[in-house]
């Protein structure tokens, strides 16, 4: 007990992160429910009993993302993303984290309308990603999917229709050949992101409406059920 007495610094270290992940379950509970502004009190103390932990840090920006406070959740990606910066090219655990910051970041970047930063994040996720597919294509080639899927959804709001329709059939094909009962759902994602394109871009329909035949053939639901049928009714009535 001596021993243990002289280092209360140590011990604190040890009940500050128990109480870092205490929270930190407490809110992955809550999320599992539904219950995201229960959650988020506790995302936010993980992230400030465990400071240095870059998962609590990039949780807790994800959470404060997905309840659009975007000035608030900017911070900590950016925190998390100065960290993994300096780890990156380090091995795949470090390039892999690092992307995925980049990614979420460009959403958020996407999402307040900073079309250019958006862009170039995606662009350094994308050729992070496409190093790591070359050395584990499972592992990666979903990913690369993803963010070509992220990179062609922007080039299409931004009107920039021949890299969007680029950057889409890419991530068609890398979707198309992989297991549909874990990546259906990107593949629909990618198939009416496609048919949306060619609704602004083409005068015919024939190839709009197999998009959509073979996205609405997917197990789909909510929001992404209703944009397929939205489109079907606007553009297939007479194909179908």
């Amino acid at each position: 007990l001596g021993s243990l007495n002289s280092k209360p610094g140590c011990l604190k270290i040890v009940d500050t992160f128990r109480l870092a992940r205490n929270h930190f379950n407490r809110a992955e509970l809550y999320s599992l429910q539904f219950r995201r502004h229960d959650a988020l009190p506790h995302y936010r103390k993980a992230a400030q009993y465990a400071p240095d932990n870059l998962f609590f840090v990039e949780s807790l920006a994800i959470a404060l993302h997905e309840q659009n406070l975007f000035s608030d959740a900017e911070p900590f990606y950016l925190r998390a993303l100065d960290r993994q910066k300096k780890e990156a090219g380090k091995g795949e655990a470090a390039d892999a984290a690092y992307a995925g910051t980049l990614n979420n970041l460009a959403v958020l970047y996407g999402d307040t309308q900073r079309h250019a930063a958006a862009e170039t994040a995606y662009k350094e996720a994308l050729d992070l990603y496409r190093g790591l597919a070359a050395r584990n294509a499972a592992a990666y080639e979903p990913d690369v999917a993803m963010t070509l899927n992220n990179l062609a959804n922007l080039y299409r709001v931004t009107q920039r229709h021949a890299a969007a329709e680029t950057a889409y059939k890419e991530a068609l094909g890398i979707r198309r050949g992989l297991d549909r009962r874990v990546h259906g759902i990107g593949l629909a994602q990618t198939l009416i992101g496609l048919s949306i394109l060619y609704e602004a871009t083409k005068d015919t329909r024939a190839e709009l409406c197999q998009l959509i035949s073979e996205a609405q053939q997917i197990r789909i639901t909510g929001g992404l059920a209703a944009m397929a049928s939205e489109v079907s009714g606007r553009n297939c009535r007479k194909t179908q």
